[in-house]
């Protein structure tokens, strides 16, 4: 089976604005980037294209202004994966999980999105002994592999990652899945670090910066009450003393 590595950048309202993959096959008993691929995708609405954004990712709007729009790039998408059988794999699960929230958003074709891995874990825990997430830079460097282009270019990235991956294929155990809706409805939820119950990722408690924490509401709430309640009481000793 041949590899195919993706990877997505999108707006900050999470609408999917370019789409980066890397085809991985044995090339004579070895391990090789044979293909790639690399779309703009056009938003529905130009205003979606923040200032933020486009600055991340390093574009301008005159980049977006001809490009096909995600329908358009899924079809041209799944002809070049092709018809052998393969392993989907991207750096982290988050990519996956932006995908099917941008399917809510704008309907298109998921069928390719099979027997998904994330082989971000096993590289950080197995390879690098680490139990944190590290980034695709740092994984860059840590295994003395030199960067191919441009971070946060999903063409790139996806090479960058497929470099990853032929590097430290022995340690990454490709699995195959029987049912490949349920892979994309997990992508939608996660457990809480503190409860553990499984949590639609959206309702996934927001921190300060807006970033989603791996909290619940509800854990953060009693938390938050919890510590306003030790508070209370030191205030209120300080006050009997």
């Amino acid at each position: 089976m041949q590899y195919i590595v993706f990877d997505l950048e999108a707006t900050m309202s999470q609408y999917i604005i370019e789409i980066g993959a890397a085809k991985v096959s044995d090339v004579e008993g070895e391990l090789k980037i044979i293909d790639r691929f690399q779309s703009y995708v056009k938003p529905p609405q130009m205003d979606l294209l923040d200032k933020r954004t486009l600055k991340f990712v390093g574009l301008t709007t005159d980049q977006f202004i001809d490009s096909p729009n995600m329908v358009e790039v899924m079809q041209r998408f799944c002809k070049w994966i092709g018809e052998e059988d393969y392993y989907l794999c991207s750096w982290s699960n988050s990519d996956l999980r932006l995908l099917v929230n941008h399917y809510a958003k704008e309907r298109y074709d998921l069928s390719w999105v099979k027997n998904f891995n994330d082989i971000q874990r096993p590289i950080c825990v197995d390879v690098f002994q680490e139990n944190r997430q590290i980034s695709l830079k740092e994984a860059l460097t840590m295994s003395g592999i030199e960067q191919d282009g441009e971070l946060h270019s999903a063409g790139d990235d996806a090479v960058n990652t497929a470099k990853l991956l032929v590097k430290n294929i022995k340690d990454i155990v490709a699995t195959t899945s029987e049912d490949p809706f349920a892979q994309i409805i997990c992508a939608l939820y996660k457990n809480c670090f503190i409860c553990g119950k499984t949590t639609r990722h959206n309702d996934l408690h927001l921190n300060e910066k807006g970033k989603k924490t791996n909290r619940c509401n509800t854990c953060w709430e009693r938390i938050n009450e919890e510590n306003l309640a030790k508070e209370l009481e030191g205030k209120a000793n300080i006050k009997v003393q």
